[in-house]
């Protein structure tokens, strides 16, 4: 009983209740997993942080709960396509982390346009509305010199030049 209460408490603190991804802490510790194994193995990951653009704007034309259902049907989305790729985490509000295991940023600058032209053509229906979405997405390369930190410090950099040259891109 108490290695399956130890267990429960884990996904209580490493999983989003509303999208059931991993949370910051459950992605941070896996990251950390991945850097130190880096070190002897050279294994590459690629580090990408997003937002869906002009979310509050769901917010405020439909309501909280339409905000709500976005975040957990888009996270069925996102976790299907990081099957066989990486992990995605909720990374806070409408922003999501990605890692790429053992892939280069060449390779998933062109899997994050794949996901990106998905998101696009994506309609989200909820009570009376319908619409779509998009997303835009800050992509590094891991460096062990650089850190994890420094890593998604630079993606998150990368989000924000997206943000300011239109929205709806990759820029890596």
């Amino acid at each position: 009983k108490i290695i399956q209460y130890a267990k429960k408490l884990e996904h209580l603190a490493t999983i989003d209740t509303l999208t059931q991804l991993q949370n910051r802490r459950g992605m941070m510790n896996h990251l950390r997993k991945l850097a130190d194994s880096y070190s002897s193995t050279n294994y590459p990951f690629s580090l990408v942080i997003s937002d869906i653009d002009l979310f509050k704007k769901v917010n405020d034309t439909y309501g909280h709960d339409t905000g709500d259902y976005v975040l957990a049907n888009l996270a069925v989305i996102l976790k299907d396509f990081m099957r066989d790729k990486g992990r995605v985490a909720r990374w806070g509000g409408e922003e999501f982390l990605f890692v790429f295991e053992g892939k280069n940023g060449d390779y998933v600058f062109e899997e994050l346009n794949k996901l990106k032209f998905l998101i696009e053509k994506s309609i989200f229906t909820y009570k009376d509305y319908s619409f779509s979405i998009t997303m835009t997405f800050g992509l590094e390369e891991f460096d062990s010199n650089t850190g994890i930190e420094k890593t998604i410090e630079k993606a998150d950099e990368k989000l924000y030049q997206g943000k300011e040259h239109g929205r709806n891109c990759v820029v890596y």
